[in-house]
C-alpha cells in the first residue's frame, strides 16, 4: 500500500538525515505542497473535451471491471482518479497476440503466486481492449505500446471469481452471453454451442472461489468447444501462498489443463519504475533521491 510504502521511505531517508521516520514524515512529507490533499484539484482536469476522461470510463464501467479489473490495474488510493501500471509489455504483447488470433476455441492460464500481478496484468489487457481507456491513458501520459493493444477484440464475459460458486458462475456467464438463465453446466455448454455469437472469458481469482476445481472444470469445457475462448487469471495450486511457492501439487492448473500458460515472475525493474511513480508524485523533486529508494524498495520486495 501507499503507506507501507511511505513507511519504507521515511525510514530510508530519516537513517541518512540523522532523524526518525516519524519526524520525517511529519516535517518533509505531510506539509510538502504537492501532498494530495482533500481540496487537490482532479488531476484530469483540462483533458480535452472530445477525449473521455478516465474518471468517466471508471464511472460507466460495470462493477466488476471497475473495482476488480482497472483497481488492480491501476493502484491507485481508494478515490483517488489516476493509473500507475508499469512495464510488463512482453507479457502484454503475449496475451494480445493470442486474442487477435483466429483460434475458435482455447484456454490461456495466467499463473502466479499472489501479489505477482496476475490480476494487475490482467486489468491492464481488459482495459487495452477499449479505445476509450487507451486513448484516455495516453491523454494522462501513460505508455500504452501499440503491440499490447489486442485491436478489435472484445471480451463477451468478464468474470471475478472470488467467494462466488459454480451455480453463480453459471448464471454470471448465461447473463452477460445474453442467454437464457442454465440449471446446470451441461444446459450453458448446450447454449453457448448454439448462441448466435461466438464467446471470450475473462476471469480471475479461481483459487479465491467456494467451488474452485468445479468451475475450473467449467472454463476448459467451455474452451473445448468451438464456439468459445477463456483467459484466466490463476494460482496453479490451493496450497500456493508466498510462503510455500512451490506446492507440492498443482490442482488448480491440473483441472483447467491449458492450451497455453503464462507464467508472472516478479519484475524487479517494473517493481523499481512503479515506486518511482509513486514516489515523484509525493516526494520533493530529487530524481536522485527517488532513484535510489525505488531500487531499495524494489529490493526488499518479496
Amino acid at each position: 500500500s501507499l503507506r507501507e510504502l511511505l513507511g519504507r521511505v521515511a525510514a530510508s531517508l530519516g537513517r541518512e538525515h540523522g532523524a526518525s521516520p516519524d519526524d520525517f514524515l511529519a516535517s518533509r512529507l505531510t506539509d510538502h505542497p504537492e501532498w494530495p490533499r482533500s481540496d487537490t484539484p482532479d488531476p484530469l482536469t483540462g483533458v480535452r473535451s472530445e477525449v473521455l476522461t478516465l474518471r468517466q470510463l471508471l464511472a460507466t464501467a460495470p462493477d466488476t471491471v471497475r473495482n476488480h479489473y482497472y483497481a488492480k490495474a491501476s493502484s491507485a488510493t481508494r478515490g483517488q482518479t489516476d493509473w500507475y501500471f508499469t512495464g510488463r509489455v512482453d507479457q502484454r504483447s503475449t496475451l494480445a497476440n493470442w486474442l487477435q488470433t483466429d483460434e475458435p476455441h482455447g484456454l490461456y492460464a495466467v499463473t502466479g503466486l499472489a501479489g505477482s500481478g496476475k490480476s494487475a496484468l490482467l486489468g491492464m489487457i481488459l482495459a487495452a481492449t477499449s479505445p476509450d481507456m487507451v486513448e484516455a491513458l495516453r491523454q494522462l501520459g501513460k505508455d500504452v505500446p501499440e503491440r499490447t493493444i489486442p485491436h478489435g477484440v472484445e471480451f463477451t464475459s468478464t468474470l471475478y471469481l472470488s467467494n462466488r460458486t459454480l451455480t453463480e458462475v453459471i448464471t454470471a456467464i448465461a447473463q452477460q452471453e445474453r442467454l437464457p438463465t442454465p440449471g446446470t453446466a451441461d444446459e450453458l455448454i448446450q447454449a453457448i454451442q448454439s448462441a448466435p455469437r461466438d464467446c471470450l472469458i475473462l476471469a480471475d481469482a479461481l483459487g479465491e472461489s467456494r467451488d474452485p476445481l468445479p468451475i475450473a472444470r467449467l472454463l476448459r469445457r467451455l474452451a473445448a468447444t468451438d464456439r468459445c475462448r477463456v483467459l484466466v487469471g490463476t494460482r496453479r495450486s490451493l496450497t500456493e501462498t508466498p510462503d510455500q511457492p512451490i506446492p507440492t501439487t498443482h490442482e488448480l492448473t491440473d483441472a483447467l489443463k491449458p492450451d497455453r500458460t503464462l507464467s508472472i515472475e516478479p519484475d524487479r525493474a517494473d517493481f523499481t519504475d512503479y515506486a518511482t511513480e509513486r514516489l515523484t508524485a509525493v516526494l520533493p523533486d530529487d530524481p536522485a533521491s527517488i532513484q535510489r529508494l525505488a531500487r531499495s524498495i524494489a529490493h526488499a520486495a518479496p
